[in-house]
């Protein structure tokens, strides 16, 4: 079989299933609808010749019926070869799918087997789904080691749940088996699980291709509905969408939890609350459940009933008219019960209670119908959007079942994504698998408003925009997170990575000195970009520690600028209001208590710098807080949705210790020579705890600035002063007189800088506005302004 052991495998090549297998890849795909236009013609050709009295009636007959049971032979013998289980059997002849047996030959070398399974449709969207570079791999003279190919198709097609083996197991299992191809599914990032999932991608389409269309009862079922005019105007007829649309490719979602769904519905209460996070998929829960009711036999549960949602913007735009809103509700539900099989979703329920923006409180009008069980209602809800309903009116939710949707799994997710690409990809283009691994990645990291499979099967519609070279890749995901968030996502360009690898240069031309830092912070932006730090902690995670007006906050500023595009990527706490124990809270508002609460800036601008001024003076509960956003990246508002912190910054400031930083600077010390003894120092006087201090991924010491590095600052802020008179086409120029006037004037060793700025305004910017006024500069001008201008 390909080397000189002895197979496990047997093969009759004449065996009756091979045969058949040869006659049906002779007579080919189009034989049974031939053979059938040939018995009709002939049919109908001899009742015409009986007809008109002619002879020779009998020959068209007996083609007809000829070609009738030439075709009843073919679907009974030849159309059904489907292979045993694989596992069951050892006999190749009973294993291989009929289109590979036919033309099987235990002599095959590489370039006829491969010829052999690339005729398949599965090989082909095995090789552009998985984007796999073929034509790279080296030529190989020996043939494949069919034994290995055979058994592993048989570990594939059993971990993949489609026991029966087709051409794409047999070709995901060379793949995997033949050290040949390895470098292909490296370089394609493949792993064992991957080709699982693609096979079993292949059997779920293929399945669905074999079954036979549903029928769902057309006219006959709708009229048993009866006339209900309100519910047609007022509603959407689930059941009516799915039959006119018919069968599609992945409708059904968490058909696992339909049967619970019915059951509740058919007994208990027979009214079910459906509760989970927005995207989970509770509409789509919906859906199977009108598209399993359309298909059930008339014995099983619910048969014949139909799912109508009330359209709630619809309602509530009649809000306004006093008694109208509860007089139509009223009406819908008594439509509903006179049909008798019809049941009524509630979707966003919350608003009917008069919860969230633009509600109304309908409770009165739905808690009778509920305590009647007259009509079948469902729900549905998110978990807080529950706790509120049952905290404010018990009485109405002990009267529905709930049903809780837990968020799928990574394989269930991709899974769900592989089957609804097949909808929502333009015509003439393919979405790679990878594309799908991607779109699961980054949209739990950047779009964690809403669950999966929402918020990853968004991601992906919006990557079919973003089209290479005809396909849908990961790239193509990439870049739609780049649109809608204005960040990088792909992997360092070489203009980037030049940005990134002169960090510091930059940094520098907006603030002076604190080299530690900035090469501190500078390596952290690295790491994250190449993809070497942990991705479930910030980006970067520091304690600045040192006196006013070094250049903390600048620095800060400088990263969000630099970083993320613009210093309003940077989110800004003083940790002076948070020093009570109640003021956890506060930190952890979720949007709905405050629009401009700190997570929910966070959790809408992930890309950020988080900068906790004056951290010390936090209370300890916010201190241990802190502790699990940097070690978890995450923190959860009071809603109960987290708020992500794996793409921001955090820096944390703190003035303590800054007369001891002082102290040993002007002993002439550097800050590396007593940095570790002051952090020590920190933690002995009880102002850091050490768990806080070993969070941080560094501890940088800020030093006072000199008075020549003053000087420099002056030449920055005078750069700002010249960026606001640009438009009027006015420069200010500063003698070095000036600006050492401006540096004796503005130093104060203990607010360090920051004196500087109101020296400026002061001494700079209202000597220029008097000379604007009083018509002395004008448009072109340079303003030069020495010593005695700024005494």
């Amino acid at each position: 079989m390909g080397d000189n052991t002895v197979s496990t495998y047997t093969y009759n090549p004449h065996s009756s299933r091979r045969r058949k297998a040869r006659w049906s890849e002779r007579l080919g795909h189009f034989a049974p609808q031939i053979l059938l236009i040939i018995g009709i013609a002939g049919l109908l050709g001899g009742i015409a010749l009986l007809a008109a009295k002619a002879g020779h009636a009998g020959l068209p007959f007996s083609v007809g019926l000829t070609a009738i049971m030439a075709r009843i032979w073919w679907r009974s013998e030849l159309a059904a070869l489907a292979p045993k289980p694989a596992g069951s059997t050892n006999e190749l002849h009973d294993l291989l799918p009929a289109d590979i047996l036919a033309g099987w030959s235990q002599t095959l070398g590489r370039n006829e087997f491969w010829t052999l399974l690339a005729k398949s449709w599965q090989a082909r969207f095995i090789i552009i789904r998985m984007q796999l570079a073929l034509d790279r791999v080296e030529p190989v003279d020996s043939p494949p080691n069919y034994d290995q190919i055979w058994d592993q198709a048989v570990l594939l097609a059993q971990e993949s749940g489609f026991t029966q083996l087709d051409s794409g197991t047999l070709l995901i299992a060379w793949l995997e088996s033949d050290p040949a191809f390895k470098a292909v599914l490296t370089e394609a990032k493949l792993g064992h699980d991957d080709l699982v999932r693609m096979i079993g991608w292949i059997g779920r389409l293929k399945r669905f291709e074999d079954q036979e269309k549903p029928l769902y009862g057309g006219f006959a079922r709708d009229w048993a509905v009866g006339f209900a005019p309100l519910l047609a105007k007022y509603g959407q007829n689930f059941s009516q969408q799915i039959e006119a649309a018919g069968q599609q490719f992945a409708r059904q979602e968490r058909i696992n939890q339909l049967d619970t769904l019915v059951s509740a519905l058919a007994g208990g209460n027979g009214s079910v609350a459906i509760i989970g996070e927005v995207g989970i998929g509770k509409t789509a829960l919906l859906y199977g459940l009108a598209d399993h009711l359309l298909q059930s036999p008339g014995t099983a549960p619910l048969s014949g009933h139909q799912v109508i949602a009330l359209n709630a913007s619809v309602l509530l735009a009649l809000a306004d008219q006093p008694g109208s809103l509860e007089r139509i509700m009223l009406a819908l539900f008594s439509e509903a019960n006179h049909a008798g099989n019809i049941i009524v979703a509630l979707d966003e329920a919350q608003l009917f209670f008069g919860q969230g923006t633009g509600a109304v409180n309908l409770s009165q009008v739905l808690l009778p119908i509920l305590q009647a069980r007259a009509i079948r209602i469902v729900l549905t809800l998110t978990p807080g959007d529950w706790q509120n309903l049952k905290s404010t009116n018990a009485a109405m939710s002990s009267l529905v079942t709930p049903l809780i949707l837990a968020e799928p799994n990574e394989h269930e997710v991709i899974n769900l994504l592989a089957d609804r690409a097949l909808t929502i990809e333009p015509r003439g283009t393919w979405t790679t698998y990878q594309a799908l691994r991607e779109a699961y990645r980054l949209s739990g990291r950047f779009f964690q408003d809403e669950a999966n499979p929402g918020r990853a099967l968004k991601l992906l519609a919006a990557a079919t925009n973003q089209v290479v070279n005809g396909c849908i890749t990961d790239v193509s995901v990439q870049r739609a997170v780049e649109g809608q968030l204005g960040v990088k996502v792909e992997k360092a360009t070489t203009q980037e990575a030049d940005v990134l690898l002169h960090l510091e240069e930059l940094i520098h031309e907006r603030m002076i000195n604190q080299t530690h830092a900035v090469k501190a912070v500078s390596a952290a932006l690295r790491r994250s970009r190449a993809g070497v730090s942990s991705p479930n902690r910030p980006v970067g995670s520091f304690l600045f520690l040192g006196p006013t007006g070094v250049g903390k906050t600048e620095l800060a500023k400088s990263l969000a600028a630099i970083c993320y595009g613009s210093e309003d990527h940077m989110v800004r706490l003083d940790m002076s209001e948070y020093q009570q124990p109640a003021d956890v809270s506060r930190l952890l508002e979720a949007a709905a208590e405050n629009p401009q609460s700190f997570l929910t800036k966070v959790r809408t601008a992930p890309f950020c710098v988080v900068l906790l001024d004056e951290i010390e003076k936090a209370h300890p509960n916010i201190l241990n807080l802190l502790l699990q956003m940097l070690d978890e990246g995450s923190l959860t508002d009071t809603a109960g949705k987290s708020a992500s912190f794996k793409e921001a910054i955090v820096i944390a400031t703190s003035n303590a210790g800054a007369d001891e930083i002082r102290k040993h600077i002007s002993a002439g010390e550097e800050l590396d020579d007593f940095a570790d003894a002051f952090n020590d120092l920190l933690i002995s006087a009880g102002t850091f705890k050490p768990e806080l201090i070993n969070r941080f991924d560094d501890i940088i010491l800020f030093r006072p600035l000199k008075p020549e590095e003053l000087g420099q600052v002056v030449l920055l802020m005078i750069g700002d002063v010249n960026k606001t008179l640009a438009n009027q086409d006015i420069k200010v120029e500063l003698t070095s007189e000036a600006v050492a006037i401006l540096v004796s004037k503005g130093n104060d060793p203990r607010l360090g800088a920051r004196p500087m700025r109101r020296m400026i305004q002061r001494q700079v910017e209202d000597s220029v506005a008097a000379r604007i006024l009083n018509g002395s500069a004008k448009a072109g001008d340079i303003i030069k302004l020495d010593a005695p201008d700024v005494a």
